[in-house]
């Protein structure tokens, strides 16, 4: 599932999956949902990097309903045996649990299938030295916009690049793609000997609608600055 991380259609097939196993089990009504994501993060401070981050995660999150009860479970083990174990305990637990008249899944659900524009592909297919370049960069403009800035919390750069997936036996079953992208810094500037620390930053779905580097650096400086004398 690493290499198929970011496949609408396997997420989709996936959750599916999860609602045949909790029939099998005896749920007369399922829900599932299926998340997966790769996350990247650079933290810069001065001419270096401090903290280099990549990762991918996943879940899956099944609503199973039998005889007026729900139970939920939550899994990461995407293998067809650790998926039907799960949704076997999930059904047991709902005998368990009180009637509610009102858990179920909701009568009708539709899509009109439209685009909601939530995926940046040029993130994903960015070379990660300049992701780490951006933060880097970043961390270096922060001292040459105002001399008295001498420190930092750190300049980042962040992003994930991720697919939901989402099915229930009610016969509705879609998935999208979605990206998120930010830039963020966290100046500390002398103010006679007393040490401002300030921060600002910028993050969007499409990196070309994050504020540029040097617009960041400037505003992350000017509140620094604002707070000079308080």
């Amino acid at each position: 599932w690493a290499e198929r991380s970011m496949d609408e259609s396997a997420a989709i097939a996936l959750a599916q999956q999860a609602l045949d196993a909790a029939r099998k089990c005896g749920a007369q009504s399922a829900e599932a949902a299926v998340s997966i994501a790769r996350r990247l993060h650079v933290e810069a401070r001065e001419n270096a990097v401090a903290r280099l981050e990549g990762s991918t995660g996943k879940g899956l999150l099944l609503r199973v309903f039998r005889d007026g009860r729900r139970a939920t479970l939550s899994t990461s083990d995407f293998s067809a045996d650790g998926i039907a174990e799960a949704v076997r305990r999930a059904v047991a637990q709902a005998d368990l649990v009180a009637v509610d008249e009102f858990a179920g899944l909701p009568d009708r659900v539709g899509t009109d299938g439209e685009n909601l524009n939530l995926s940046d592909p040029a993130i994903a297919r960015r070379d990660n030295l300049e992701k780490v370049d951006e933060a880097l960069r970043l961390e270096q403009l922060i001292r040459e916009i105002d001399a008295r800035v001498v420190n930092s919390s750190g300049s980042h750069y962040t992003d994930a690049v991720a697919v939901t997936a989402l099915a229930n036996t009610n016969g509705f079953a879609a998935g999208y793609a979605w990206t998120r992208v930010g830039r963020s810094t966290g100046p500390v500037a002398l103010d006679g000997g007393v040490k401002r620390i300030a921060h600002y930053g910028t993050a969007a779905r499409h990196q070309r609608d994050l504020e540029g580097l040097e617009a960041v650096a400037s505003a992350a400086v000017r509140r620094a600055e604002e707070i000079h004398g308080a």
